[in-house]
């Protein structure tokens, strides 16, 4: 008898114990998701993506500027033989937990950025 109580308490011990460990769990919130990550791209019901909170082919470097800050450095790159392009760069970038560089290239039309070139924007060096 003495050996069938003890496995019986055992038991409710054990059971007790657990439904403490799986109650207590239960008390730690959620850390909230991690947002802004590289790879998280919105598809939105027009179809475009937004990344980083910034719509593909529709946002500015002025929405950039707002969104990541005053320190973009702006210049117009272009390799040989290639159209020129605008570019923004953020030296420091962090996107939740990474941390980088990021290069935002701007969709303009050809006669814009020969202006560019032909003005001599951007230190007159292309």
């Amino acid at each position: 008898m003495k050996k069938s109580q003890a496995i019986t308490t055992a038991a409710v011990l054990v059971i007790i114990a657990g439904f403490l460990l799986w109650h207590s769990a239960g008390d730690h919130p959620t850390p909230p998701p991690i947002e802004g990550l590289p790879w998280q791209i919105e598809t939105l019901a027009n179809g475009d993506s937004r990344v980083f909170g910034l719509e593909l082919g529709r946002s500015t470097l002025g929405d950039a500027r707002v969104r990541f800050g005053e320190d973009m450095e702006i210049g117009v790159i272009a390799a040989r033989g290639e159209d020129l392009a605008l570019e923004a760069y953020y030296n420091n970038f962090t996107a939740g937990v990474i941390t980088g560089k990021m290069i935002l290239v701007a969709t303009l039309g050809q006669v814009d950025t020969d202006g560019f070139a032909r003005a001599g924007a951007f230190g007159g060096s292309i």
